[in-house]
């Protein structure tokens, strides 16, 4: 919902906050007091085509903020976090365009493009009247106004979405099964020579890092036996190793526990440190009986850990990477030997999923074409009431491009085709409708169709070339509208400006300089004074005055 409007220095508007009501929301004034600026100027906060001339005279930019409350779970809500803007229950689209023609586009602070906006405005508010970006001149609008107009379309629209996508989803894996299986032979020609490479080197794990430390230990042969056979020596081979020492010092303490048995504690001390000795000489000893290399060649590991380096470069930086990438070769060969069973049954289930598909879209296609009658029936109802006795509505469906072409939302195409004048033959309504047409045709359409999305209607031009119990049917229809939507119009009729729950007056004001347009919300006493200028004219008469009350009255009785 458009909560807030705010404009500096559009063309007669210097500085302007606006806060619309949540129904119906009418602006009034004298021809020429600038009313259709206020859609304008926030056209160009919605993204659309700015001006120059929009910009006031003697300023150097013109700046519109659009504030807009919306849902956790709305179009524009998800569009906007799409986009990387932080947004919790308010929009703000804000535009600043100077006289250079440079823009800057806002969303919540968040500098955005111009596209951005305007797929933002797209989904907040719909324009209709004298204004090329209303959405009925977008023709892929028309089949969702037809699939939202019968309840039992959206159950089988949600089926045929769903099978749309796994259709693609299949067809997408069959396509790359084809594609994988054109060079075939190549890739088979490459995995068994890679896979080849690793197997014949029978790698180990690890492997790498124990060859080094060989290396390292042959390279330093004579360094590292000559001390451990001399740290051996002291512990166990002389008169006066640590051993032998450390077993005299047991026989010298059993002697002296003859006198004091509490000594009886060292020498358990002593055992256990012989027992740690007595392991460590050993393991010395197998170190200098295993130490000779003399078997061993140190060119031998170097052209060992040189073969083991080449792998790492073409395969992986580890022995466990290049032997996992092996594992995945292994996969991928017996993958591609059996890639031809493969195709044959993704190409079955892709058929299958396409026939799914086409069982649930020919279910929907019947549908809309039962709609489309009752559809056509109702708009052209409305439209009668609505001063249009003329009126032809037609729903134009077509396939698809290509016969029964497989898309999203069913092969269907959808167009509106409209004449209001007698005689002649329904055109597309881009080429034939009046600004006026357009804003009552959606009126119809949006009376019957309800749209979930978007839940502000402006309408500018509705009440062209109505009156009288027309222009009563019209604000009776737009109060009802109000129920579902916020709706926002520009009205010189005084049935439809009596059925207003917030009212607006654009009035002109001058001063020695310049001359500006404002816009003021009325209050009671206020509305019947612009209501009864509207009845009678300049010269306000208690007669207009009294009338003006008996419609504020009746229109309250509006349901």
């Amino acid at each position: 919902m458009l909560s807030g409007l705010s404009i500096n220095d559009f063309a007669i508007i210097k500085n302007a906050v606006i806060e619309f009501g949540d129904k119906l929301n009418v602006i009034t004034g004298e021809t020429g007091a600038g009313k259709s600026i206020i859609v304008d100027a926030l056209s160009l906060a919605l993204g659309y085509r700015a001006k120059k001339e929009s910009i006031r005279q003697d300023a150097e930019k013109t700046t519109v903020q659009a504030v807009f409350d919306i849902d956790q779970t709305s179009a524009a809500c998800r569009i906007a976090r799409e986009m990387g803007i932080d947004v919790q229950n308010q929009l703000i689209l804000s535009r600043q365009v100077f006289t250079n023609g440079k823009n800057i586009c806002r969303v919540n602070s968040t500098i955005v493009t111009i596209q951005d906006l305007k797929t933002l405005g797209s989904v907040l508010v719909d324009i209709h009247g004298q204004h090329e970006h209303q959405c009925l001149f977008d023709v892929s609008t028309h089949i969702k106004f037809l699939d939202k107009y019968d309840d039992k379309i959206a159950d089988i629209l949600k089926e045929v979405q769903a099978a749309y996508t796994e259709y693609i989803k299949t067809k997408k894996e069959l396509d790359e099964l084809i594609s994988y299986s054109k060079d075939i032979e190549i890739q088979k020609e490459k995995l068994v020579y890679d896979i080849s490479q690793i197997q014949s080197a029978n790698l180990i794990i690890d492997e790498d890092a124990e060859i080094e430390k060989k290396i390292v230990k042959l390279k330093n042969h004579a360094l590292i036996y000559d001390n451990v056979q001399k740290a051996y020596e002291l512990i166990y081979k002389n008169e006066k190793s640590v051993f032998q020492n450390l077993q005299n010092s047991i026989i010298y303490l059993n002697k002296a526990m003859i006198a004091d048995t509490s000594l009886g504690v060292y020498c358990e001390k002593l055992d256990t440190a012989i027992a740690g000795v007595e392991d460590v000489y050993l393991s010395l000893r197998d170190y200098i009986a295993e130490g000779d290399f003399g078997n061993a060649s140190i060119d031998d590991l170097e052209q060992r850990a040189y073969e083991i380096t080449q792998l790492k470069r073409r395969y992986g930086e580890s022995i466990e990477q290049i032997l996992a990438l092996k594992e995945e070769m292994c996969e991928k060969l017996s993958k591609i030997s059996n890639l031809d069973f493969e195709i044959e049954n993704k190409s079955k289930e892709e058929k299958q999923k396409k026939e799914q598909y086409f069982i649930k879209a020919d279910i929907l296609s019947e549908l809309r074409y039962k709609a489309k009658d009752e559809l056509e029936k109702s708009v052209v109802c409305q439209l009668n009431e609505l001063s249009m006795p003329d009126a032809v509505f037609i729903v134009d469906i077509k396939k698809g491009q290509a016969a029964r072409a497989i898309r999203k939302d069913g092969y269907d195409e959808a167009e509106f085709l409209f004449t209001a004048n007698k005689g002649y033959e329904a055109r597309p309504i881009s080429k034939i409708a009046s600004g006026g047409e357009m804003s009552r045709l959606m009126l119809a359409i949006k009376i019957l169709v309800t749209d979930n999305e978007i839940r502000t209607l402006i309408f500018d031009e509705i009440d062209t070339g109505i009156s009288g119990r027309t222009a009563q049917i019209t604000a009776n229809k737009l109060k009802k509208l109000s129920k579902n939507y916020q709706v926002l119009l520009i009205t010189h009729l005084v049935q439809i400006a009596s059925a207003a729950d917030t009212h607006f007056s654009a009035r002109k004001r001058s001063d020695t300089q310049i001359t500006q347009t404002e816009l003021v919300i009325l209050d009671d006493e206020e509305r019947v004074a612009e209501i009864a200028k509207m009845v009678g004219g300049v010269n306000i008469t208690q007669n207009a005055i009294d009338h003006a009350r008996q419609m504020l009255e009746m229109a309250k009785d509006i349901n």
